[in-house]
């Protein structure tokens, strides 16, 4: 499950990463438009400012689709991901055991028919260290 999280996050990091590569390199060319005209001629002034809109709204136009593309396939995934790991999952075949424990059990669900869950709190469970 991590590794699909990991991986999705690496989709979207690069997708971000060449949003910012292609805007800075539409900077670029807008910039070398602007050099491109003279600052007396308002005419062709006007037509770049019109083009230079233009190009900007298309841009963030592609990126917004791309990102929400990505988002429905990332939520797909996720589903998937998550049936294929409960599909995986075979609780009733793993009976609960206690070792020790540093206080009584609390039985959870002995009303069913099933296996009851048994909850224990144990102390000094939450590190894998030198004991």
């Amino acid at each position: 499950m991590e590794a699909v999280l990991t991986e999705e996050l690496d989709e979207e990091e690069q997708l971000v990463r060449r949003h910012r590569k292609e805007k800075k390199e539409l900077q670029a060319k807008i910039q070398g438009m602007k050099n491109a005209v003279p600052k007396n001629d308002k005419k062709r002034r006007r037509q770049l400012t019109e083009d230079v809109a233009k190009l900007e709204a298309e841009m963030e136009q592609k990126h917004k689709e791309e990102l929400e593309q990505l988002k429905l396939t990332s939520k797909e995934s996720k589903i998937d991901s998550v049936a294929v790991n409960i599909s995986n999952l075979v609780l009733e075949n793993q009976p609960f055991r206690i070792s020790k424990a540093d206080s009584p059990p609390l039985v959870v669900g002995e009303e069913y028919s099933k296996h009851p869950l048994i909850l224990v709190y144990m102390r000094h469970a939450y590190g894998l260290g030198e004991h």
